[in-house]
């Protein structure tokens, strides 16, 4: 996963109420980092927050990459 200037790698499953539940290692700005994140589907979206080990957290919106329609 990227965004920013974070490189991160998911270790992720679902668990029995149906929410997305991720670890994840990596990079951000060169420094090595971690930390978990979770994630329940509305509307089409997955909705959740990302908290980095020992550091801020921040509310998370992802949605499908809409793509352009060939003429």
């Amino acid at each position: 996963m990227r965004f920013g200037a974070a490189s991160l790698e998911l270790d992720w499953e679902i668990n029995e109420a149906g929410k997305a539940e991720f670890t994840f290692t990596g990079f951000d700005e060169m420094d090595e980092t971690s930390g978990k994140v979770w994630a329940t589907l509305a509307q089409g979206r997955l909705v959740g927050q990302l908290k980095f080990h020992q550091g801020d957290k921040s509310g998370l919106i992802a949605e499908r990459w809409k793509t352009a329609k060939a003429l």
